[in-house]
């Protein structure tokens, strides 16, 4: 219910404290989740994000922090943690991971479909910066699957006929592309 419920007033309350389940009282978890259906939702933004943040110092409440602030449904979240995603800021294996999750959410398509094509070329160039193990991860996570479309599965196609992919990129792509073809399907 924390993720998909729709009733804002109770997650503004749950996110508060406020009528939380008695078995979840202290459940930061808990709480974390309702953030990120606040901010998918666009009901709460940064300001609130890190005032929640500032409450739970914890590795956790720092990553789900970078996932409900890329997760938000507008142009400026989704610059930033595209940007976050794939310059060098000095991020974490953890933080880069909790980005790219959160990334591809939002109910507006075309906010989200000039990214196919940075997808494509950004990812594989992460390369120099990260470990191959992280890449492969960040690959597999920032895949925009949300983007059920012969377009996403052309680019990708397009994508894998290049030489310069490392293994780890390359097999995060044909194992996302073919489960983006069965949703095709």
């Amino acid at each position: 219910m924390a993720t998909s419920s729709t009733d804002e007033d109770l997650l503004h309350r749950w996110a508060s404290g406020e009528q939380l389940p008695e078995v979840l009282g202290e459940d930061s978890d808990f709480r974390r989740v309702v953030l990120g259906n606040l901010a998918r939702r666009r009901a709460i933004g940064p300001a609130e994000i890190d005032a929640a943040l500032d409450r739970d110092q914890t590795m956790q409440g720092n990553l789900k922090s970078l996932q409900a602030k890329a997760s938000a449904p507008d142009a400026s979240a989704k610059i930033w943690a595209w940007e976050q995603v794939t310059g060098e800021h000095g991020r974490s294996n953890y933080e880069l991971n909790a980005l790219a999750t959160g990334f591809w959410h939002a109910s507006d398509q075309d906010l989200l479909r000039p990214y196919v094509a940075h997808y494509f070329s950004d990812v594989p160039a992460l390369s120099g910066q990260v470990g191959e193990d992280a890449l492969a991860r960040i690959a597999a996570l920032a895949y925009p699957s949300h983007l059920v479309e012969a377009s996403t599965a052309e680019q990708c196609a397009a994508a894998l006929q290049r030489s310069d992919l490392t293994a780890s990129v390359r097999r995060a792509m044909v194992d996302a592309d073919s489960q983006l073809r069965e949703a095709s399907a």
